[in-house]
């Protein structure tokens, strides 16, 4: 294990995940950063009257969030320890990127937890206030979906390419493990952007009841946010991707510009660019899309009744 962490690289990106989890940590515990959070939210929201209401579903979402993504970081990272020390690092090759593509897969899939459990029915009013299906374009902006397909468009090209020209190199046999951190990382990209397009058009456009407007406009708030989170998570696993396998690519074309140890601390370099990726991605303001006109419902003529027995 201790020629294991030897690498520079690999003791980098092992601080930067652990810092990762720690600060999610802390960012979770935070009031003043769930308070700062639904501040940053609510700044295109309209009316003001409906902020309160909508701030607490904010503060709960942000919360389950870090906590989420810290917990699926470190179980990551540490799935990715215990898997290098049971291998043998002869056998297991570039160590960085196993940590990297470990971690974000717990985090990535324990924060899509995050988005459930905003959606229930409450009914606390005589009269019930209900929404119309949203569109799918008021809950995400043109650049963000944008820039979600076209990173994990161009993961797939790159890490194609990479594939083609590892199979055609007589110096590999078949699929190397040259490829296989990247070639992972980029089915999760794809993973990741088939979960915004669909699961983001169902919350969009789901028809929901609330017992007042102001709870429809705070339910509003998170959808919007849960399908922006989406669509980040896409654009970042994409680009991640893409930088993991640009110098798999120089390796496999075995390009001249760069000596073999320079092709290592580019490689390096590479997991580090992947990870302050990452970061930039967890890190991001929630911000609700100024489309999205939240708490503009009106209620309903028929008085409630107990939707409980109706499901």
């Amino acid at each position: 294990m201790s020629a294991l962490l030897s690498s520079p690289s690999t003791l980098w990106t092992l601080t930067a995940l652990t810092g990762i989890a720690a600060a999610s940590i802390l960012v979770a515990l935070s009031r003043r950063a769930q308070d700062l959070a639904a501040r940053s939210a609510l700044t295109n929201v309209a009316p003001r009257a409906a902020n309160e209401v909508a701030a607490i579903g904010i503060r709960r979402w942000w919360r389950r969030r870090h906590a989420m993504i810290a917990i699926g970081v470190f179980l990551g990272t540490t799935v990715a320890l215990v898997y290098a020390w049971a291998v043998g690092l002869d056998r297991l090759g570039p160590f960085g990127d196993v940590l990297v593509f470990s971690a974000v897969v717990g985090a990535s899939s324990l924060s899509v937890l995050a988005g459930t459990g905003h959606y229930r029915r409450i009914i606390e009013q005589v009269r019930v206030a209900h929404a119309e299906a949203t569109a799918f374009a008021d809950f995400t902006s043109m650049g963000l979906r944008v820039s979600s397909r076209l990173a994990v468009t161009s993961a797939v090209v790159l890490t194609g390419a990479t594939m083609m020209a590892t199979l055609r190199s007589s110096r590999y046999d078949g699929i190397s493990s040259v490829l296989a951190t990247p070639l992972a990382m980029t089915a999760l990209a794809l993973l990741a952007l088939l979960h915004f397009e669909v699961a983001g058009r169902l919350l969009a456009h789901r028809r929901h009841r609330a017992g007042t407007p102001e709870q429809l406009a705070g339910d509003d708030t998170v959808r919007c946010l849960v399908v922006r989170d989406a669509a980040i998570a896409a654009s970042t696993l994409g680009f991640a991707s893409v930088a993991l396998t640009v110098p798999k690519l120089w390796i496999v074309l075995e390009i001249q510009l760069l000596s073999p140890e320079n092709l290592r601390v580019a490689d390096g370099m590479a997991t580090v660019l992947a990870v302050a990726i990452l970061i930039g991605g967890i890190a991001v303001r929630p911000r609700v899309s100024s489309k999205l006109l939240v708490g503009s419902r009106t209620p309903d003529a028929q008085p409630a009744r107990d939707l409980s027995l109706h499901p």
